[in-house]
């Protein structure tokens, strides 16, 4: 059986063809920058409804679902702070700091909690709020986290959340993006 091939030449115009561009508007790349169509990408503030959560929230979740609901958390917290700062607290991907926390026996997560302290501190300077640095607290809850079964690394999970939900409703209103 032979199938009947068609041609439509719509299909073959470019974009510019479509929509043509207004010559005064700047140029601009994939990356947001203007002027630069092979820039890096600029961070951009994620929507403040997207990532606020309740902190009590994160920590019932996180007990309910033994831990479980942490690992989403941060992931999905690191694509926060990807979005806010254009890198991860520790610089690495999620997935190879999870491998680490693995291959170290959470010991590398004590390390992750304080550079994500270290980071939301750099944020509440960036958008004006007075600094409340938690990174002490957080590391304490973390090594003491060993004793009572992570429960006290559940409080600085949600201690984090609290923290940068702060720094979200203190962003300036031009800077978030959707």
């Amino acid at each position: 059986m032979i199938l009947p091939i068609t041609f439509d030449a719509r299909n073959f115009m470019t974009s510019s063809d479509r929509f043509p561009e207004d010559p005064n508007r700047p140029v601009t790349g994939g990356s947001g920058n203007t002027g630069d169509p092979y820039g890096s990408p600029k961070a951009q503030w994620p929507n403040p409804a997207d990532a606020e959560q309740s902190p009590v929230l994160v920590f019932v979740l996180g007990l309910v679902t033994c831990g479980i609901y942490v690992l989403y958390w941060y992931y999905s917290r690191y694509q926060t702070f990807k979005a806010m700062t254009g890198r991860t607290p520790t610089g690495n991907s999620f997935a190879l700091d999870f491998l680490l926390i693995l291959v170290t026996c959470s010991i590398w997560h004590v390390y992750m909690d304080y550079r994500i302290s270290m980071q939301l501190n750099d944020l509440q300077k960036e958008v004006g709020l007075p600094e409340n640095d938690t990174t002490t607290l957080t590391v304490l809850l973390d090594v003491a986290g060993y004793l009572t079964g992570y429960v006290t690394g559940l409080v600085s999970t949600a201690i984090h959340q609290d923290q940068l939900n702060k720094v979200l409703l203190a962003t300036p209103p031009g800077r978030a993006s959707v």
